[in-house]
């Protein structure tokens, strides 16, 4: 059964679960007046039991219990109950609930049933007619002595004269006459009596208020008369007016005549006055003409002038930018082939400089650094340019190179002025030398390096010569050079180094490397570039530029961090894996991640993620399972490095050991017997379960 709260019984066979539906809780008797009359403190609780079938229960007889409770769950009961057997007539329940507390009704009351032991929720609060007992409490004082009151309107029965008074704000005084006690449904008479007093009271007003409406007509009436006759009047007197004035327009059309007359005697004079006029007129554009053409002669000096010295300043800036004495010719500023002497002042788009051999150059502001400088890749060649156009005399930029051991004195101002900083790469045209070929810049020669996974390179100014003339470009995979590696480590176009390492540096010229042996430089930029091991099926190791990408490419890249792959089968690597190949059979993964990032300081950190069964197990039980790195190690960073891995016989912790002057390092794990850590070896991943996740920070450069 079910207890559905509703006005009437519900209909729906849809739910399958006993209910009751609750027609009303109750109601309460409540009297006014007197304190001894007494209130009722029972309610009424009447319901309908539904069965499972979903219509009401027919003729059958139910332990029923009702409890009052101080909450809708949990809380107290408050002691009113009904428990007794219960005979349903179609469904309908009645019981009453004895012992209310009146007091507990201002707080809130909940009904809760049990029908056969079966407790419906949630508790149904009372609400409405129950709380008409509240009323119960409702009292005004009576006695022979008036009590002190609090506000207006306040009740007070007098015993001593029968008589119900109210306290008006100032004093008592009795409210109905007719009565010496006043019952509950006799305060509902007086209130009738009141309202039918006040319906006269208004009856009255309203007739009042018509008659004071008819007086007001009357009045309007009278003042409208009134304002008739002045206006008669006003008429009878604008009328006078008009005559008097008809009569001076008439005297005043005479005046007029008089004055035509005089005027026409006057027209022949001005005629007169007319023809000596249009004489004077023609000597006056005469004269005008005359100073017309002073004024356009004028302005021809004028013009002649300005030009004049809007050539002078132009030559003026010319000779300030070009070093080259410059005059005016025609309006047009001519350059003499005679230069200014060295060391006289001029003008670059930077700031102050020297004249020097006819060239103006820009003195520097101290700070090392490039200023107009930049990059262009165009058609597989890679171009130092200047203000995004080929460097030349007229479009220089410049380079601050630091002070280095050839040139102690300072920091020097290297000038750009030549279109010759480039190289041709893999993808340049036909017939075209591919100037950076057969150098592998220290990774595995003969083997690709692939554009999924570009290596940076980075690129600095060279100081040449301690001038500023003695400038060249150049890149290399170490960001930290201060200065050029020995001769045999320098490339130049179409000549690779004698010695590769991570090291090697490739000079944008065709310069000797006795020249840049040892020069100081300047770290500006970064690229990417990829390579074919195999061209043509020979080993040539050429390399291609990634096509740039800032802010991870250019001049001022190399502030940008920058994550890469690094590829299977490199540094070692045997074929398809990051493992080292030297030794036994190492064992291949499903799925593989490695990612470095090499900083400006020379540091590498890698992150490396090698997983699942790859069909081949590893083998060689002295083989060591060693991973390989992207730049050989020359020190191990402040925070070591290693992970966890599965290889077998469970997970386990790991380090890794690199191998200084080597692009590799050893696993090593915990051990139960002295050393504290043991080599891993290759055998130790058979088929099955295998991954390899770890972190490593050194030092490469």
């Amino acid at each position: 059964m079910r207890i559905v709260h509703l006005p009437e019984p519900p209909a729906s066979p849809a739910r399958r679960r006993r209910s009751l539906a609750v027609l009303a809780l109750g109601a309460a008797i409540v009297a006014l007046g007197s304190p001894a009359l007494a209130v009722p403190s029972a309610i009424t609780y009447t319901a309908w039991l539904i069965g499972a079938d979903g219509e009401p229960v027919v003729d059958a007889p139910a332990e029923v219990v009702v409890t009052l409770w101080d909450a809708e769950a949990g809380g107290a009961s408050i002691g009113a109950d009904a428990d007794s057997e219960v005979y349903f007539d179609a469904g309908y329940l009645q019981v009453v609930l004895d012992g209310v507390d009146v007091a507990a009704l201002g707080a809130g009351l909940w009904a809760e049933v049990t029908v056969d032991g079966e407790t419906f929720e949630p508790r149904q609060r009372i609400v409405s007619v129950p709380y008409a007992l509240e009323a119960g409490r409702v009292r005004f004082p009576t006695g022979p002595v008036a009590p002190e009151p609090t506000s207006s309107g306040e009740l007070w029965y007098d015993s001593a004269a029968g008589v119900l008074r109210v306290f008006d704000g100032t004093m008592w005084v009795q409210a109905v006459d007719a009565y010496s006690r006043v019952e509950s449904d006799s305060r509902f008479a007086a209130k009738g009596v009141e309202e039918t007093v006040g319906q006269l009271s208004t009856g009255q007003t309203g007739i009042n208020q018509t008659l004071a409406g008819q007086a007001g007509s009357i009045d309007a009436i009278q003042t409208a008369a009134s304002e008739l006759t002045g206006r008669v009047e006003t008429l009878e007197s604008g009328a006078e007016d008009h005559a008097v004035r008809i009569g001076a327009l008439e005297s005043t059309s005479d005046d007029h005549t008089d004055r035509l007359t005089a005027l026409e005697a006057a027209g022949t004079s001005t005629d007169e006055r007319l023809t000596t006029l249009e004489e004077t007129d023609v000597d006056q554009e005469t004269a005008l003409g005359n100073l017309q053409q002073s004024d356009q002669d004028a302005a021809s000096e004028r013009s002649a002038l300005q030009e004049a010295l809007d050539c002078a300043r132009a030559c003026g800036q010319l000779e300030a930018t070009s070093c080259h004495v410059q005059t005016c010719d025609a309006g047009a500023c001519v350059e003499s082939a005679t230069p200014l002497a060295d060391g006289a002042a001029c003008v670059t788009r930077f700031g102050a400089g020297q004249c020097s051999a006819g060239s103006c150059r820009w003195l520097g502001n101290g700070a090392p650094g490039v200023y107009g400088i930049g990059l262009t890749y165009l058609s597989g060649r890679l171009s130092i340019s200047c203000h995004d156009q080929p460097c030349s005399p007229a479009n220089p930029g410049y380079a601050v190179v630091p002070s280095g051991a050839s040139n102690s004195a300072g920091n020097v101002t290297l000038r750009v002025d030549s279109a010759d900083h480039y190289f041709d790469d893999a993808k340049s045209a036909p017939g075209t030398p591919k100037s950076i070929a057969g150098n592998t810049f220290g990774t595995t020669a003969g083997v690709d390096w692939p554009s999924t996974a570009p290596r940076p390179f980075f690129l600095y100014a060279v100081d040449g010569d301690g001038t500023d003339a003695g400038v060249a470009f150049g890149l290399s995979p170490d960001p930290t050079l201060q200065a050029l590696p020995a001769s045999d480590s320098i490339a130049y176009r179409n000549q690779p180094a004698a010695s590769q390492s991570d090291s090697t540096f490739f000079a944008m010229s065709d310069a000797s490397a006795a020249l840049l042996n040892g020069r100081p430089v300047l770290l500006i930029g970064r690229i990417r570039m990829y390579k074919d091991g195999v061209v043509g099926g020979q080993p040539n190791d050429s390399w291609w530029v990634q096509p740039l990408a800032p802010p991870m490419d250019g001049i001022g890249a190399q502030h940008v961090a920058l994550t890469s792959s690094f590829p299977n089968g490199q540094m070692g690597a045997a074929a398809g894996s990051r493992l080292w190949g030297g030794e036994g059979t190492v064992p291949e993964f499903a799925s593989t991640s490695y990612q470095y990032r090499l900083g400006t300081d020379g540091y590498c950190d890698i992150e490396v993620w090698l997983s699942g069964d790859g069909g081949v197990d590893g083998a060689g039980p002295t083989s060591r399972v060693r991973i390989t790195l992207p730049y050989a190690v020359a020190g191990l960073g402040a925070n070591g490095g290693g992970g966890s891995l599965i290889y077998g016989v469970g997970e386990s912790i790991f380090q890794f050991q690199p191998a200084t002057g080597l692009a590799r390092a050893d696993f090593y794990v915990p051990s139960d017997t002295p050393p504290a850590w043991k080599s891993l070896f290759l055998s130790q991943f058979p088929d099955g379960v295998r991954a390899i996740n770890g972190h490593l920070r050194y030092r490469a450069f």
